[in-house]
């Protein structure tokens, strides 16, 4: 399984056979390992784990579960949700870098291009001082060099644009 094509497994079965049961043992298994997203159609049930992690967040504010709700917000178009959690990732961390990006992206859903092309510009720049990043994180920059390209690209701004392409990393 390659970084670009998600593992997707279907769980199915009738009201009361312990299919939250299992996605949540799942889950819990293996979060540490692997970024997860379930998609449910138990409205109900995606309440109580927004709850509960929630709770969670209060006792211990882990960045990865802050960017989680964050994406979850973002998924079910909360926008101004998403970017609070976003926000409240701590710098430092892989999740920061990510959670940024995502708070450019959640500008240019709500046609913010300039805040867009700020943050984007502030994720291109924080990867760049990086000592040392993990693919994903180097993958992050890449993004927001191309958010950028395309944002100039729109504008107009075409030198702009090509500088902005042209800090893609090369393989």
């Amino acid at each position: 399984m390659s970084r670009s094509s998600p593992l997707r497994v279907g769980v199915g079965g009738p009201v009361g056979s312990g299919k939250t049961a299992l996605l949540d043992a799942l889950c819990k298994r293996l979060r540490d390992d692997f970024e997860i997203a379930v998609v449910t159609n138990d409205i109900i049930a995606a309440q109580r784990y927004l709850a509960q992690a929630g709770q969670q967040l209060a006792a211990n504010p882990e960045p990865s579960l802050l960017y989680s709700v964050g994406k979850y917000h973002y998924r079910t178009g909360d926008l101004d949700a998403a970017k609070a959690s976003f926000g409240q990732v701590p710098e430092g961390t892989d999740e920061h870098i990510k959670a940024q990006y995502f708070i450019g992206v959640t500008d240019v859903r709500a046609e913010r291009l300039n805040e867009a092309l700020t943050v984007f510009l502030g994720v291109s720049t924080k990867v760049k001082g990086l000592e040392s990043a993990t693919n994903e994180v180097l993958e992050v920059g890449d993004l927001a060099h191309l958010a950028r390209a395309r944002i100039y690209y729109e504008q107009g701004e075409f030198e702009r644009a090509i500088d902005a392409y042209n800090s893609v990393r090369t393989q």
